[in-house]
């Protein structure tokens, strides 16, 4: 009976542990990065950049308050590339994935989506309206500096 719980007990630590790790993703060399957010209800109230590697990465790239038909499209270096990369890391952001919360209270908040996907073939995407992930402040205020860096140098 003894050999028959221990089993048990072995098999549920294991099934644990592989619950625990399977979906676990890990940030790595980004292949495609796309980050959106709206401030409201305002004509250009949203900025979004895309970022896309092939031979070589750009970015799309749409500022708050500016007009869509003003987007820039830059050439990124591999400082930027690693400038993301770390900032990703540092918030942890591997850990948004399938975060999708809303406040269906508030009728003209903001919301934000994005979107990761790694030479690896793994992705993250996560979204929200009125409601974030951990540290998701952060994040989006060093994107934005960084993107908006890139867009006023162009």
């Amino acid at each position: 009976m003894k050999k028959i719980y221990s089993l048990i007990i072995v098999m549920i630590i294991i099934g644990g542990l592989i619950m625990f790790t399977k979906d676990k993703k890990e940030i790595s060399t980004i292949k495609k990065l796309e980050y959106s957010y709206t401030s409201g209800m305002t004509i250009n109230g949203y900025s979004r950049y895309i970022v896309e590697c092939n031979d070589k990465c750009t970015a799309l790239i749409k500022p708050t308050n500016i007009a869509e038909e003003n987007t820039k499209k830059v050439e990124l270096n591999d400082e930027i590339m690693n400038q993301l990369e770390k900032l990703l890391k540092k918030y942890k952001v591997n850990k948004w994935n399938g975060f999708n919360k809303h406040d269906p209270n508030v009728l003209d908040g903001r919301s934000f989506n994005i979107y990761i996907e790694m030479k690896n073939g793994d992705s993250i995407s996560a979204s929200g309206y009125m409601k974030w992930p951990e540290n998701f402040g952060e994040v989006s205020k060093e994107l934005d500096n960084i993107f908006e860096k890139l867009y006023d140098d162009k």
